[in-house]
């Protein structure tokens, strides 16, 4: 869980030292790019989930209600980095938004 975070971070990070497009503020890349990243490990960590189950299942034939709270605790926790990547990622926008008044002021 931790390496996801640190990942995320390092993403975040990342583009904020990036050079911008054209198109698009710095920050709203950033956004965009956080966005993707926390809807990315929100699939990874179900998909780690449905994969632990089907390893519990094909070994012992059986399923087991304290596998399926396990299943859905995994879930539950890439609900919370996605929702943590994504306040990171409206913290960065404000900062870059404020930054920015703060330069033209």
């Amino acid at each position: 869980m931790n390496k996801v975070i640190a990942g995320t971070f390092a993403l975040v990070v990342g583009l904020t030292l990036a050079g911008c497009s054209d198109n698009e503020s710095p920050a709203e890349e950033m956004q965009e790019s956080v966005d993707q990243a926390a809807e990315n490990t929100g699939d990874m960590m179900e998909d780690a989930g449905d994969s632990m189950e089907e390893t519990y299942e094909d070994a012992t034939g059986q399923t087991d209600s304290a596998w399926e709270n396990t299943k859905e605790g995994a879930e539950e926790a890439g609900e919370a980095v996605e929702d943590a990547a994504e306040d990171t990622a409206d913290a960065v926008e404000d900062g870059y938004d404020d930054a920015k008044e703060s330069v033209n002021n």
